[in-house]
């Protein structure tokens, strides 16, 4: 594992002849291992690579592989700065490496609420990114690549790209926010010191906030959807006025486009090119009948 990292991040790392032990950023680290044992790949749903480590003197800390070294530079200054309180502490940024605290949990702590949730992606959303490369647009740069390819695998590239083009339009002069499209339950840890949101590779930047707050809502019951979107709301929110709907429904499809491709459903992708983006139904929005 120590090898394939290195070999992953070959300019700003090192491994002993063990391939246990890094150095990444100045900080020494061992026992490297993948983040949940048992399981056959090192890799997050977003292909990156997600690892567990203890320093020379003894702390747990995660290595995560952001999208470029802009990327993990940006979840460095927000976590030192703006998000200081709900981000981990980040002790070392190599490359696209970002080495952080690992986060314990209260004992016994309560899940999260939809509520929690629905505040958290509100405070998120209200800091500015800052002018420079931020490194990763997680519709530009992590949703369309997938759609494309899923498109292209049943021939559908007629269907997508006036989705996209579409999208592209309607979202161009957006002033961009910070955004974390994986904010769930599960990646919203409670604390002695509060709440604290972990798996951050693809916190980064985007032009409609409610991207995530459709991920967010369907990790939930469809019964607390209307919690968080309340809450959201009411923590300020910018409005989902007609326009922005239509945007956000182009940009779910995309979303959902490249979700079914991994899951292999080729059946589905086709059904909901056809239908488009008028077709779609959002997961914080009530079913039909």
């Amino acid at each position: 594992m120590g090898r394939i990292f290195a070999q992953r991040s070959a300019r700003t790392a090192k491994s002993t002849a063990d391939g246990t032990t890094l150095v990444l950023g100045g900080v020494e680290l061992h026992d490297v291992r993948p983040l949940h044992s048992g399981r056959p790949t090192a890799l997050t749903k977003a292909g990156r690579l997600s690892l567990r480590a203890s320093t020379a003197d003894g702390r747990a800390v995660k290595l995560t592989e952001m999208h470029t070294p802009e990327h993990a530079a940006l979840l460095r200054m927000l976590a030192e700065d703006t998000l200081a309180d709900i981000l981990p502490p980040v002790l070392a940024v190599s490359g696209s490496v970002v080495v952080s605290s690992w986060i314990e949990t209260q004992k016994e702590a309560h899940r999260v609420s939809a509520a929690e949730l629905g505040h958290l992606a509100a405070r998120i959303h209200a800091t500015v990114p800052p002018t420079e490369p931020t490194g990763f647009d997680y519709f530009d740069d992590f949703l369309v690549p997938r759609a494309r390819r899923a498109a292209a695998t049943l021939g559908s590239e007629s269907h997508l790209e006036p989705v996209l083009a579409s999208a592209a339009s309607s979202l161009r002069g957006q002033q961009p926010r910070v955004t974390h499209p994986d904010l769930t339950p599960d990646n919203v840890l409670r604390t002695v010191d509060g709440l604290v949101v972990i798996d951050n590779e693809l916190f980064g930047v985007g032009r409609t906030p409610w991207l995530d707050v459709c991920n967010l809502t369907r990790a939930l019951e469809r019964a607390d959807r209307n919690e968080a979107t309340d809450a959201y709301r009411s923590a300020g929110a910018d409005p989902l006025e007609p326009g922005a709907l239509a945007v956000l429904r182009a940009m779910w499809l995309v979303r959902m486009v490249g979700s079914l491709h991994v899951a292999g459903r080729l059946t589905d992708i086709a059904d909901l090119l056809e239908g488009g983006p008028k077709a779609v139904r959002l997961p914080f929005e009530p079913r039909d009948g």
